[in-house]
């Protein structure tokens, strides 16, 4: 009897469901995208297997992708009113905080010339830093970081992604914009001396024994920028937004470890780079390398739409009409 009953109101349901399917056309402008084509049926149901000939009449889950802020039928939510703004101050905070660093004076050189590592230095993991220094390995390290900022625009190249362009590249100023004013307004407002500041190596040219790092760099304003580092973290918030993004699209392809690869050698390349160079101490790379990885994981993540799990209602229309009621978890 429990049966018969459950049965009914399936059917009753089932009934109500299938006359409303026209209304799905009412999304203007949407885009409908075959998900899944499998059918799942309660057990009592399993004498009465669907003929081969009716598995086309299944009408599949759908994404759609012309709301800008649709959070059931997307992959990514954005509300303009709140995004648009976080991504106009990530870039003018980035633009205020360079040129604050800008306007940062000179190091006094009877300062540097005094600087003593063993007692100005409070970590002993940054002390042996200070012997680096490789300005030529600084600019190899500069097209990593240009790289960086511009390395979101391979997601265009992916058809699916190509359709919400307006989304994610908004999403992609957010978190470039959040990662270039944490920096830059974080390097404006503490003045820390890069390694090469501390280096009182020479090293003989033309016969003549000279500083390893002149006076004259020692004490550029530049010179000042050491916390934090800065350039990893760009690779580190481009590279890892552009995998999470893929993933998103295409969760089960395994091109999506080739992002997440890359992102670990562009990001430890950059880093590796900066620190022969004598730019940056390894904690200020740490720090770096955090907050970037932070920013491109976090942003698209707390714009994801409803992932899928929960439960789900797959509906049928043509000779065999009902639904298929699962949960995912």
């Amino acid at each position: 009897m429990k049966n018969l009953i459950a049965s009914f109101v399936l059917f009753t349901f089932s009934q109500a469901v299938t006359a409303q399917i026209d209304s799905i056309q009412n999304f203007e402008g949407d885009t409908l995208e075959i998900i899944s084509d499998t059918l799942v049926v309660p057990d009592d149901m399993n004498d009465h297997p669907i003929p081969a000939e009716n598995k086309s009449d299944f009408v599949k889950p759908v994404r759609l992708h012309s709301k800008f802020n649709d959070n059931t039928n997307c992959i990514y939510n954005l509300k303009p009113a709140v995004d648009i703004p976080i991504a106009a101050l990530g870039v003018i905070g980035t633009i205020t905080g360079f040129s604050l660093i800008a306007k940062k004076t000179p190091s006094d050189s009877a300062t540097i010339v005094n600087l003593d590592p063993e007692t100005d230095i409070k970590l002993g993991i940054n002390r042996k830093d200070i012997h680096n220094y490789d300005p030529d390995l600084k600019h190899i390290s500069d097209y990593f970081l240009y790289g960086g900022a511009a390395y979101g625009l391979v997601l265009l190249l992916d058809h699916d992604i190509r359709q919400d362009a307006g989304k994610i590249g908004l999403l992609y100023l957010e978190t470039m914009g959040i990662t270039g004013s944490s920096y830059s307004l974080t390097a404006a407002a503490i003045d820390k001396l890069r390694p090469y500041a501390y280096n009182k190596d020479s090293i003989i040219v033309d016969g003549i024994k000279q500083p390893e790092v002149p006076l004259s760099i020692q004490t550029k304003s530049s010179t000042r920028n050491s916390f934090y580092g800065g350039h990893p973290s760009v690779p580190a918030a481009s590279t890892l937004f552009v995998a999470r993004v893929y993933s998103a699209y295409h969760p089960h392809s395994p091109f999506r470890f080739v992002f997440y690869g890359l992102s670990v050698a562009a990001t430890g390349t950059t880093a590796y780079l900066r620190y022969k160079g004598g730019y940056h101490f390894p904690t200020d790379l740490v720090i770096g390398v955090a907050l970037g990885s932070a920013y491109g994981l976090l942003v698209p993540g707390l714009h994801r739409c409803k992932d899928g799990s929960g439960f789900s209602l797959t509906l049928m229309t043509g000779e065999t009409q009902g639904f298929n009621l699962a949960y995912t978890f």
